[in-house]
């Protein structure tokens, strides 16, 4: 259990690490032909997902020490909402250039977290089956989706109006 946790930790730290190379490396963004509003992200969102997927990592990692109101379900299921959590937030980095970033990393995330589960770990870290864990999992990654929406909208670019865009008064 304490070697699921670790091994989570560095992945989503290592997917967090990329994204901010990812942001420090890459070059101006040239029109790819799609509205504005459909291109990538940019800077403010890209460190936003830093952030939040180090919190899903944290909260998987305090996860064992929490001993309060409604203990026995944050002990089964945290883990499952918070690594799903973690994960989309490191994936929409890796997808923000396709044509359909937030389902394209709701959609890996939810095939990898839910092949993990019904693999028993990949055969490689203990895990116990729980069919509530799947949904726990597609939880997770609603409620990143539905945080990812509710706090891009002043941050993705909108394209500047052209003359044919104007009305005439």
């Amino acid at each position: 259990s304490e070697v699921m946790l670790v091994v989570v930790g560095l992945i989503v730290l290592m997917a967090a690490l990329v994204a901010v190379l990812v942001l420090v490396l890459r070059s101006p963004r040239q029109d790819d032909g799609r509205p504005a509003a459909e291109q990538a992200m940019g800077a403010p969102l890209t460190v936003r997902n830093v952030v939040l997927a180090l919190l899903g990592t944290a909260i998987l990692v305090l996860k064992p020490g929490y001993d309060g109101p409604g203990e026995v379900a944050i002990q089964s299921y945290a883990g499952n909402v918070s690594v799903s959590f973690a994960l989309y937030f490191a994936a929409i980095n890796a997808t923000e250039r396709l044509r359909h970033p937030r389902l394209v990393a709701a959609l890996a995330v939810l095939v990898a977290v839910e092949a993990f589960e019904v693999s028993d770990g990949f055969g490689v870290m203990a895990n116990v089956f729980d069919p509530v864990d799947l949904l726990a999992n597609a939880v997770g990654i609603a409620l990143a989706a539905t945080i990812d929406v509710l706090t891009a909208r002043g941050h993705i670019r909108r394209p500047e109006p052209t003359l044919n865009d104007r009305q005439a008064p």
